[in-house]
């Protein structure tokens, strides 16, 4: 979902900026400042959110993803027997 997110955002913002080169006319930025705004605040906290899960995070994810894949559990050892 965040990855839509920022492509919705990145895509927004880059349709401002297209319709305002295609006609030479930079107003088009500057009168509707919510649309870029809302697309370049998206895009920063999606990418702290990316930065978080795949770069700060992403071991710990993958071991406590790897640990689901256990069928059975370790049995434990209670030191009667042994």
């Amino acid at each position: 979902n965040v990855l839509l997110d920022f492509s919705g955002g990145l895509l927004s913002t880059l349709q401002l900026l297209l319709d305002s080169w295609a006609q030479s006319d930079w107003s088009a930025v500057t009168g509707d400042p919510a649309k870029l705004l809302l697309g370049n605040v998206s895009m920063v906290f999606d990418i702290i959110f990316l930065v978080q899960h795949y770069c700060l995070y992403y071991s710990k994810t993958a071991r406590e993803q790897a640990g689901t894949m256990t069928l059975l559990p370790e049995p434990l050892s209670s030191g009667v027997g042994a």
